[in-house]
């Protein structure tokens, strides 16, 4: 059987977020008062291009979502 290494429970486990209000929420805030090694950090206002999901996401729109808008317009 292999065993499996377990993080130090010592160490700080930093979060990075965008700006969505639900991580600003009071339970949420209740939750990290509750489990301090746990800190967030929170991408700047207006910077969507710095979240890889959202760049994912754009990448997708500009290969696949205006490719075909493009085709279905006949001349």
């Amino acid at each position: 059987m292999r065993s499996t290494r377990q993080p130090d429970p010592g160490l700080a486990v930093h979060v990075i977020c965008d700006n969505l209000s639900a991580h600003k929420a009071p339970v949420v805030h209740k939750w990290l008062l509750a489990h301090p090694r746990f800190e967030l950090h929170f991408t700047p206002t207006y910077s969507s291009w710095i979240n890889h999901v959202e760049r994912w996401f754009a990448e997708l729109e500009r290969r696949c979502l205006n490719a075909a808008c493009s085709a279905r317009v006949t001349s």
